[in-house]
């Protein structure tokens, strides 16, 4: 009888870090008696150790499946939390067809309203170009609503199809290692693995955030589709190739920092959300561990009044012409 532990992220709660080190530690992993199947689409320079689209694209499901009938399994991806009803349903039908008869669903709790900032910073990387209050306004209004920031939507959803649901508290686990809750439910002891608490997917500052905000807004308008972290990486390349730009978006980074606002978070709504949270699935808790959200968040982001400063114009233009000059590739 095969088992299978399913790592459903959310994003933004270590998801890049749980990967990269079950896939460095396979062999440990297959001592023990679990397989960490290789990621179909392995992309270390981006941090894809994971399984990205497992229950999107059905063949790799099937592939997956196929290849490990009886095994245990555990498989990291923090799409699955992006899926639709629909999708989850025949994700767990093909686990369940394929003799899998015992499934564990870990989920890593992170406060709500720091997971949507980070979420937020983390979509403009890859392509979106709303400003952050926008982004704000369309999670925040009705959070209750919103499986992104009300996590029993997601959870309601998977509890009809697995019994056993193990929520890790992020906030704790991350002064640590986020990996101590999946190696003891794998039996796994910790010191096995050469683990060290480092941050594998590093953010990027609010003022760059900026720049590549409205860079992807100057690519949509020019009808390039900037999804996909194509304006990020052209940047980066530009940045790499280009001394003269690189010390002008210093200067940008600078003069942008003075259009630096802040927005207070109330602990309203997180305090709400966690009430609702714990009445739900405090039982699941790992080791009953949670740290309270009931908690303001201050939100950093830079006003649009920049705009206005014809000189940071001028270089974001002189960026942006280099950067369609790399772009070529792009359709």
């Amino acid at each position: 009888m095969g088992k299978i532990i399913l790592h459903v992220g959310p994003h933004k709660t270590g998801s890049t870090y749980i990967q990269k080190y079950l896939y460095l530690n396979r062999e440990v992993l297959s001592e023990h008696g679990w397989v960490y199947p290789e990621p179909i689409e392995l992309n270390p320079t981006i941090g894809h150790y994971g399984h990205i689209k497992l229950g999107i694209d059905e063949t790799q499901i099937s592939y997956y499946l196929n290849h490990y009938q009886g095994k245990r399994i555990i498989f990291s991806s923090e799409n699955l939390y992006t899926l639709e009803n629909e999708q989850i349903g025949r994700l767990f039908k093909s686990i369940f067809d394929a003799g899998f008869e015992e499934i564990v669903v870990v989920f890593y709790a992170r406060h709500p309203v720091e997971r949507l900032y980070s979420m937020i910073k983390e979509l403009i990387k890859g392509g979106w170009y709303y400003t952050i209050p926008e982004f704000l306004s369309i999670y925040l209004l009705k959070p209750f609503t919103r499986k992104e920031v009300n996590y029993t939507i997601f959870l309601d959803t998977i509890k009809k199809f697995s019994s056993k649901i193990v929520i890790v508290d992020y906030e704790h686990f991350s002064k640590t290692s986020l990996l101590f809750p999946l190696l003891e439910l794998m039996g796994i002891p910790p010191d096995r693995l050469n683990l060290t608490n480092d941050i594998i997917n590093q953010g990027i500052k609010i003022e760059f955030v900026e720049i590549l905000r409205w860079l992807n807004l100057k690519f949509a308008n020019s009808g390039i589709n900037p999804s996909g972290y194509k304006v990020f990486s052209i940047v980066r390349q530009v940045l790499l190739t280009n001394s003269k730009l690189k010390e002008k978006r210093t200067i940008l980074q600078n003069v942008l920092s003075q259009y630096k606002r802040s927005i207070t978070i109330g602990s309203f709504i997180s305090s709400n959300l966690e009430r609702l949270f714990l009445k739900k699935y405090l039982n699941n808790f790992y080791n009953g561990v949670h740290e309270s959200w009931d908690r303001e968040v201050v939100i950093d982001y830079i006003s649009e009044e920049w705009m206005l400063n014809k000189r940071l114009l001028k270089i974001l233009d002189e960026l942006y012409q280099n950067c369609r000059e790399h772009a070529s590739h792009i359709t």
